[in-house]
C-alpha cells in the first residue's frame, strides 16, 4: 500500500487506505525502469525478507469462499437467541441466589 501510494503521490490516489485482491493483476504490468522485475515481484520479495508469514494468504483465502455463503441474518438470528438463552440463566441465576438455593 505504501508502494502504490508513494507511486501515485500527486494524485488522487495517493492517500489509499487498502487495495483490491484484483489490483494484484495491474502490478505485474508496472516494471522496473529495466524491465527485469515487475512490481509484483519487487513486492513479493520485499514480503519474502521482512514478513514472510504474509506469503501464506494463499492458504489463508480459501476460508473466504466458505465465509461467504453464510448468511448473515441467521447468524445475528442465532446470536439474539444465545443472548435471550444468557438472559433466561442470568433470570434464574439471580432467582436462585434469592433463594439460596444455589
Amino acid at each position: 500500500l505504501a508502494i502504490g501510494n508513494h507511486l501515485n503521490e500527486g494524485t488522487s490516489k495517493s492517500n489509499a487506505s487498502g487495495f483490491s485482491v484484483l489490483d494484484l493483476t495491474s502490478m505485474c504490468l508496472t516494471f522496473t525502469s529495466d524491465r527485469k522485475a515487475s512490481l509484483l515481484h519487487y513486492l513479493a520479495a520485499l514480503l519474502q525478507r521482512h514478513r514472510p508469514e504474509l506469503l501464506n494468504f494463499a492458504e489463508e483465502i480459501e476460508t473466504v469462499a466458505q465465509a461467504s455463503r453464510i448468511n448473515e441474518r441467521s447468524i445475528v438470528a442465532e446470536f439474539a437467541e444465545l443472548e435471550n438463552a444468557m438472559n433466561a440463566l442470568r433470570g434464574e441465576l439471580h432467582r436462585c441466589r434469592a433463594e439460596k438455593r444455589y
